[in-house]
């Protein structure tokens, strides 16, 4: 049988189109974006136990945000190596490359991935909308100033940050003109107002959920069926909260902590005399034994942050239309 002009057009265009196309068209169908150190990475964990949810690994590709940069695309106060290492380990930067982490999903109801910088980043915002338009949205908001705080312990623990805190916020817009990732972003990146009401104004208010993190400590299981059903899936399910993700620590000495950390003679030398086994073990015990209680937050800081906040957090409740406690809170 002879195929007609066209039909042998559309045949080849067909078998070219195949030759393409090695994984399935999979894009997530929800993400989390955010806010940095506000219970992500235990809803990140909750989502991915459910059988029907599929979350990315890495668990924070930030595509949205660095789509067709070369890294690190921000600066900061160690060098170009360190800052791709411990900011942006995991950060996919090609779409192509952000697909195929969503090839084998398997037989799943949601997919999602979890990358907390995206509330923060206008142009994720957009490119959300360009390539997942119909995608539902997570945002997770903790007191902004426990947020910070949080933000702050971090960066001195992953040895980014050397000053102390009221230097580091005082430090914070010379940091942001000399284009230093959001990392040190401390204020800027808890003010929740602004960064919320872009994402209601360009999508519809049944993509986006906002959880406060009171809420989602108080009742987590609750919370997290909540989500469930936001991202319609089975929300029966219960996942093992048994145990948090990520909890923070201070470390008794840093001089200890950067050695223990960081790429250095005494390590190596180590690392070549004793057995691998040997090694790891007795790295794992100073690392565990210098961990310590997080100190308070000095209270002049404190006060200077809520006060610094209040503004927002008005604006933020009139946005969601209800009551926040942070307000009142002690922190």
């Amino acid at each position: 049988m002879l195929f007609a002009p066209t039909d042998l057009c559309v045949a080849l265009w067909s078998l070219f189109v195949q030759s393409f196309q090695v994984w399935p068209m999979n894009l997530p169908s929800f993400l989390v974006i955010g806010a940095a150190k506000s219970g992500t990475t235990s809803v990140w964990s909750y989502l991915k136990q459910h059988p029907q949810v599929f979350m990315s690994k890495p668990k924070e590709p930030n595509f949205f945000i660095f789509e067709g940069v070369k890294l690190p695309y921000y600066s900061g106060p160690d060098d170009e190596e360190a800052l791709i290492r411990k900011l942006y380990q995991g950060t996919i930067t090609d779409f192509e490359t952000y697909q195929k982490l969503f090839q084998d999903v398997g037989e799943v109801k949601a997919i999602g991935e979890a990358s907390v910088r995206y509330l923060y980043f206008p142009q994720a915002a957009e490119r959300i909308k360009k390539y997942i338009p119909d995608a539902k949205m997570i945002i997770m908001l903790r007191n902004p100033v426990n947020r910070l705080y949080s933000q702050y312990v971090m960066n001195v623990r992953d040895l980014l940050e050397p000053l102390p805190l009221s230097e580091a916020i005082t430090a914070e817009d010379e940091r942001i003109s000399k284009n230093w990732d959001c990392a040190w972003h401390y204020t800027k990146l808890s003010s929740y107002y602004n960064q919320v009401k872009l994402y209601l104004d360009l999508f519809s208010p049944e993509q986006i959920k906002v959880i406060i993190y009171d809420d989602f400590c108080r009742d987590t299981i609750g919370i997290m069926q909540e989500l469930y059903r936001f991202i319609d899936v089975d929300d029966s399910f219960i996942p093992n909260c048994s145990k948090r993700k990520l909890s923070g620590y201070w470390p008794k000495s840093l001089v200890l902590h950067r050695l223990l950390k960081e790429p250095n003679v005494i390590k190596l030398t180590l690392e070549k005399a004793l057995p691998k086994k040997t090694y790891n073990k007795a790295l794992k015990f100073f690392q565990k034994s210098n961990k310590g209680v997080i100190p308070p937050i000095p209270t002049t800081v404190k006060d200077d942050l809520k006060q610094l906040f209040r503004k927002d957090i008005l604006n933020l409740q009139e946005l969601l239309g209800r009551d926040i406690p942070w307000l009142t809170d002690e922190v």
